[in-house]
């Protein structure tokens, strides 16, 4: 049952990104129309450039097929423009190459900004020139597109995801205890552990100061700084990954259920990567809607929230465990009173050896008490 879990819920997170990122590529471009005017403006002011109207401009690929006839200019933008068919006046590439196909004609001048031009046997009736900067102004690099600003999101979110699998099923190999103790930790001692993590992001860039400052004193101790920030670096994010590790497979066991003490690879490897699915299912959920304003902010800030408030536990826990290597004992395992009466009858109670009982005074009789 966890398998098939997993499966649906990867089937699930993954179909969720392929549907955003194809939804993405149908997304026109949005550029500024202010930064289009400026660059158009520094184009038909360049001596070498060519007068276009914004209207005749198109963001992206644009292709004129070759039963196409246009009566005015054409142009693209930030993107190659491929001419099949017939224009009457000027083709324009800004940021792109312009293809002139095989029985295409242009009727008047062919230009190509930042690009290159290439004629496969067409007709160009005007002049044919490529410049690879605007002499008065520059044309500035147009915002991401919507495309862009998805594909980018949902790419990064599962890069993490990818890398965070792959250092999981290292860490199950070869340091499943060292997982398995931290993972306890961050169950038994959440707040405590959230408490110490919080100090250590804090203290950690004055400790690596500090530890610089001391090795600089001396000249042995300045050669060894270089393998001093390599060592630190990679101890902070080993602390780092090894902590959301655990913090994911505790995720993972409260939605596919409990190990019930299991830890072997199989049962821990089921629940760690549903953990990690739902980590990447918030940061997909968060690209997906990050062109919605309001709401994609507040679903990024959700998710950036969770992630650090696991990480910061999860490093608490590393901290106070010692990477696992000092467990820390659940609460079954605490100190329990005593509960027998034998265990009461000895400072140091051992079941089933009752120690002898104490003499007590006879009671007293009363002062009119006689025989």
């Amino acid at each position: 049952m966890r398998a098939i879990r997993v499966i649906i819920a990867g089937c699930v997170v993954a179909g969720a990104a392929t549907a955003t990122m194809a939804w993405g590529q149908q997304a026109p471009a949005a550029s500024s129309a202010a930064e289009v005017t400026a660059v158009l403006d520094s184009l038909a002011k360049d001596q070498n450039g060519i007068a276009l109207d914004a209207a005749d401009l198109a963001p992206g690929p644009r292709t004129i097929d070759a039963k196409q006839h246009v009566t005015g200019s054409v142009g693209a933008w930030h993107g190659p423009l491929t001419v099949l068919g017939t224009v009457d006046g000027n083709a324009v590439a800004i940021g792109g190459d312009v293809i002139i196909g095989k029985g295409a004609r242009v009727r008047g001048d062919v230009l190509s900004l930042g690009g290159s031009i290439t004629n496969q046997g067409g007709t160009v009736d005007g002049e044919t020139r490529s410049i690879s900067a605007l002499t008065v102004g520059k044309p500035g690099r147009p915002p991401l597109t919507r495309a862009e600003v998805v594909r980018r999101s949902v790419s990064l979110a599962t890069g993490w995801f990818l890398v965070l699998a792959l250092i999981g099923l290292g860490a199950l190999i070869v340091a499943r205890p060292n997982l398995e103790a931290v993972a306890d930790a961050v169950r038994v001692q959440t707040v405590r552990a959230f408490v110490v993590g919080l100090l250590t992001q804090l203290g950690i860039a004055p400790a690596f100061v500090l530890a610089v400052v001391a090795c600089a004193i001396t000249i042995i101790g300045l050669i060894a700084v270089p393998f001093l920030v390599v060592a630190a670096a990679a101890a902070v994010a080993g602390a780092f990954a090894l902590g959301f590790l655990a913090s994911a497979l505790l995720a993972g066991e409260a939605l596919a259920g409990p190990r019930n003490g299991d830890a072997s690879f199989a049962a821990m490897l089921q629940p760690l990567l549903i953990g990690l699915v739902a980590f990447l299912a918030l940061w997909v959920a968060g690209s997906a809607f990050s062109w919605v304003g309001g709401v994609g902010y507040a679903l990024r800030f959700i998710s950036a929230l969770v992630t650090w408030i696991a990480l910061t536990t999860g490093l608490g826990a590393v901290v106070l465990t010692r990477a696992g290597a000092r467990p820390v004992a659940p609460p079954a395992q605490l100190a329990r009173a005593p509960s027998t009466e034998l265990e009461w009858q000895t400072p140091t109670p051992v079941t089933g050896v009752a120690a002898a009982r104490r003499p007590t005074p006879a009671p007293r009789q009363g002062a009119g008490g006689g025989r």
